[in-house]
C-alpha cells in the first residue's frame, strides 16, 4: 500500500509542477495553456480522489487486521484477565469449595 501512496504522491507532484508551468505560459500570453491547465486540473482532481480512496481502504484494512469492527475493538486478553481476577476473588470468598 505504501508503494501505491508513493506513486500517487509522485503523480501529484509532477502535475503540480506542470500546472505551475502552464500558469507561467498563460501569463506570457499562451492561450493554449488554458486548455492544458484545465485538463491538468481535472487530472489532479482525479488523483486526489484516488489518494483519498486508497487512504480509506488502508484504514479499513488496518482496522480489520487488528480486529476493529465498527470503530471499536474488544481486547480479549484484558477481558480474560479481568474474568480470572473475578474468579480468583470468588474462590477466596467462598472458601475451599470449588468454583468452576
Amino acid at each position: 500500500m505504501q508503494v501505491t501512496i508513493g506513486i500517487i504522491d509522485l503523480q501529484l507532484e509532477i502535475m503540480k509542477s506542470e500546472l505551475i508551468d502552464y500558469q507561467t505560459r498563460f501569463a506570457d500570453g499562451d492561450q493554449g495553456a488554458i486548455r492544458e491547465g484545465a485538463r491538468l486540473l481535472s487530472d489532479i482532481r482525479y488523483w486526489l480522489k484516488q489518494a483519498n480512496d486508497v487512504e480509506t481502504e488502508i484504514e479499513t484494512y488496518r482496522k480489520a487486521a487488528t480486529g476493529i469492527a465498527h470503530d471499536y475493538a474488544i481486547d480479549f486478553d484484558a477481558a480474560r484477565s479481568q474474568l480470572r481476577c473475578r474468579l480468583d476473588r470468588l474462590r477466596t470468598c467462598r472458601g475451599p469449595k470449588i468454583v468452576p
